[in-house]
């Protein structure tokens, strides 16, 4: 028997004693909130995220930065800066004219509140990853019911992408937005079956925070929204207000206007499309197969700081998304076309993830922005959960015994517990300052060269062709006044430039010179530059081959300006936007002022027994963490004892300079033809922190060591040398490209690391063969016809 309280129709309130029954729980504390239980069991999953250490994520070093430049900004009296003036150098960024800034100002409010920068960005994922769980639970419970909310909830927090975006990419705005999207198919559900005001309201709020969360997320999941609103009409008719629904979208993009309409309109003058072509961000090479998509839990190496951790939607989930839709048929009204619908989400979802699917990334408009096919899975792992709450559901109408469904819900709990012990165990970055310094962003930007700590620095003005290698003085990207940032080199003999007014992005200055000459600002040009001569504009362009900004000035004593404005395109969105924001507070304070004018369906909690059993459940899954899979290996995560790598084919334990150690490879073939690859796996480790980014090589040589074929890595396995841990170590793969002219014969594999700045390569210690070049000869390689 389901727990759901069914009404006695479509849109009757649940019967009084519904409402007594729930009122009697309560009331004698003979239940545990699902809220609660979902808390707890959530408890492992982030673990990891309170030790001191932030996890060596991706786009972790990306966050922490841009939250230390708006902290400055905002410091400044900039509280929406586009133009970030401390990035790339101090020739400044347009950052948020183009990137998504909520999760950046949700990680500033816990700054402000009290917490370093790296204890905010660490509190930002858990709140985020909480926070997940709960609007879950939310969402599920108001579908299927109160035990199927809770399981829906555990699938979701367990789910192996949304785990691999805190921990192996560390993007906060994705995380952001896994909050976002139970929140808003809530919502957006209440909205178009009641039509009620304040679902209107908290509708659009959501749909804009997504929008300005991370806007590739926003476009992904629109299309899953508008699949499941029709499949409630479909099961109401026209009851369904889809005139409130348009409305909600219609204002919720109006209240976020502000950020995309510049983002799509000034995209052109940016590098973007330099960025897009690069062959890593090229979807074509970017695809999963169905193997990695639904592949197992795949074990885990603690000692590898570069492991290949795969991106995966969840063998477990999909499973039991498989049993929902098979038992479909046993569930009623809603339940059978949220499962539906779902179900066709993920489907096609899953499908854009896939090579078939490449004709309609070619053609599809926007799509191509998304870079990565595999981006597709957020809303995805969304859509999945609920099709584990569904299965819960429709589990709970199959089974005549009702001690099988708690059973069944804690089964599951644990298998998600434990399919997801390999997500867990993230590799960290070393201890840092908690509070970094505008210095310490710059100098991120250099060792990483993520220019305005993106990606690849893809919104630098395109007029910046050849972008700088550091501030042009000292001091420039530490909060230089735009007054202190005139290219003195650029004055003509005897002019003088005098500062009257100091800003980050506003200046003005008294200056004189006896000739017509030109005023040159070490910032780049972008539109919304404006300058003025003694109160009158003044054309402002761009010159020289970094696009620094640049404008004339007639001979005599003027005061000139220079600020950074609204461009009328930026104007219109935050005009629209102010307006949307004013129709947003007139619709909730009417909205608060009115009664609730539909008493929705309540699920009963469940029995405190089951809540109880659940809740020690989740102490229980925490407690072996803690206790025992943090300690002792396993088949799913075990670590390194500094010489011996699981798996390895090949040690070898060769000793090269500067504490380098080469202890193995894994040669999976060693017979080869013209026009093929020849695959080869190195691992290294060091026993002392390297200053150099030294490059590896892979050769297949002669026996005079006349190099036939090669494969070097600039980074070994794309992991810079002065990041090594010495307590870890570095999967360093080649594919060796055999030409098609080698002849026929018995050669030899070398491999060896070298200075890519000197072409040194370190000494190979010891009698090894092929130390005389500084090479290591591994293997014979058999290059036959």
């Amino acid at each position: 028997m389901s727990l759901f309280i069914k009404p006695t129709s479509d849109n009757s309130a649940p019967p009084p004693q519904a409402w007594r029954r729930v009122a009697f729980y309560q009331r004698l504390g003979q239940s545990i909130p699902g809220w609660v239980l979902v808390l707890v069991l959530a408890l492992p999953a982030i673990h990891p995220l309170l030790r001191a250490e932030l996890p060596r994520g991706g786009d972790t070093g990306l966050h922490l930065y841009r939250l230390v430049e708006l902290d400055h900004c905002l410091r400044q009296g900039l509280f929406f800066p586009r133009w970030m003036p401390d990035l790339v150098y101090g020739y400044g960024y347009p950052l948020f004219n183009f990137y998504a800034p909520l999760s950046t100002y949700l990680t500033e409010i816990l700054h402000l509140l009290g917490l370093a920068f790296v204890p905010a960005l660490r509190a930002g994922f858990i709140l985020c990853l909480l926070g997940s769980g709960l609007v879950m639970y939310l969402f599920g419970r108001e579908v299927f019911g109160e035990r199927a909310g809770v399981i829906a909830a555990v699938a979701y927090v367990y789910a192996p992408y949304l785990l691999y975006n805190h921990y192996v990419r560390g993007s906060l705005s994705d995380a952001l937005a896994f909050v976002w999207f139970p929140l808003l198919f809530w919502a957006f559900r209440r909205l178009a079956l009641g039509g009620e005001l304040r679902y209107l309201v908290v509708g659009a709020s959501t749909y804009a925070a997504l929008v300005l969360t991370h806007n590739v997320s926003s476009l992904a999941a629109t299309p899953v929204l508008i699949i499941y609103l029709v499949a409630l009409g479909l099961w109401r008719g026209r009851a369904l207000r889809w005139r409130a629904v348009i409305a909600a979208l219609v204002l919720g993009l109006a209240l976020s206007a502000f950020f995309w309409l510049p983002a799509l309109a000034e995209k052109q003058f940016t590098r973007i499309e330099l960025f897009m072509a690069a062959p890593e961000y090229d979807y074509r090479l970017n695809f999963l197969t169905l193997g990695e998509l639904l592949g197992p839990p795949a074990p885990v190496d603690t000692g590898c700081m570069n492991p290949d951790v795969p991106i995966q939607i969840g063998l477990l989930q999909a499973m039991l998304g498989g049993v929902a839709l098979v038992l479909a048929g046993r569930l009623r009204n809603e339940r059978r076309w949220s499962v539906t619908a779902f179900a066709l989400a993920v489907v096609g979802l899953g499908f854009m993830t896939l090579p078939p699917s490449a004709w309609l990334w070619a053609h599809l408009p926007l799509i191509r922005y998304f870079e990565f096919p595999w981006r597709l899975l957020s809303p995805a792992t969304f859509a999945l959960a609920v099709l584990v709450g569904g299965a819960i559901a429709a589990l709970e109408n199959t089974f005549t015994q009702k001690w099988a469904a708690p059973i069944v819900a804690a089964l599951a709990a644990v298998a998600f517990f434990v399919a997801s012990v390999p997500s867990l165990y993230p590799r960290y970055n070393p201890p840092q300052t908690p509070n970094p310094t505008l210095a310490d962003v710059t100098a991120y930007q250099q060792q990483s060269h993520a220019l305005g700590v993106t990606s690849a620095g893809e919104y630098v003005p395109r007029w910046a062709v050849d972008p700088p290698r550091g501030p042009a003085f000292p001091g420039m990207d530490e909060g230089a006044p735009l007054a202190a940032k005139v290219d003195s080199a650029s004055l003509p003999p005897g002019a003088t430039v005098t500062p009257l007014q100091e800003r980050p992005t506003a200046a003005r200055w008294r200056v004189s010179a006896a000739e017509d000459w030109s005023l040159m600002v070490l910032t780049f040009y972008f539109p919304g530059w404006q300058a003025t001569v003694d109160g009158q504009p003044v054309p402002v362009e761009p010159t020289g081959p970094r696009g620094l900004v640049h404008f004339a000035v007639p001979a005599g004593e003027h005061v000139v300006t220079l600020r950074f404005v609204e461009t009328p395109v930026r104007l219109a969105g935050d005009v629209l936007s102010a307006l949307a924001l004013g129709v947003l507070i007139v619709l909730a304070v009417t909205a608060w002022r009115r009664r609730a004018s539909r008493l929705w369906p309540v699920p009963i909690p469940l029995r405190w027994r089951e809540g109880a059993v659940l809740a020690l459940l989740g102490g229980a899954l925490l407690l072996t963490k803690v206790a025992y899979l943090d300690r002792h290996d396993t088949p799913l995560k075990w670590g390194f004892d500094g010489q011996r790598v699981r798996g390895m084919q090949h040690p070898t334990m060769v000793n090269l300079g500067n504490g380098v150690t080469l202890l193995g490879y894994d040669l999976p073939r060693t017979v080869v033809r013209p026009g093929e690859t020849l695959p080869v796996t190195l691992y290294w480790k060091t026993a002392q922190p390297l200053t150099v980014d030294y490059s590896t090589f892979a050769h297949v040589v002669a026996s005079d060591f006349y190099v036939l074929a090669q494969q070097d890595n600039a980074h070994p396995g794309r992991y810079p040398t002065t990041r090594w841990g010495t307590d870890e170590y570095n999967r360093d793969v080649h594919e060796i490209p055999i030409p098609p002219g080698v002849p026929p014969g018995t050669y030899q594999l070398a491999v060896g690391m070298y200075s890519p700045f000197t072409g040194e390569r370190l000494p190979v210690l010891g009698s090894v063969p092929g130390a005389e070049v500084g090479a290591v000869l591994l293997a014979p390689v058999w290059v036959i016809p």
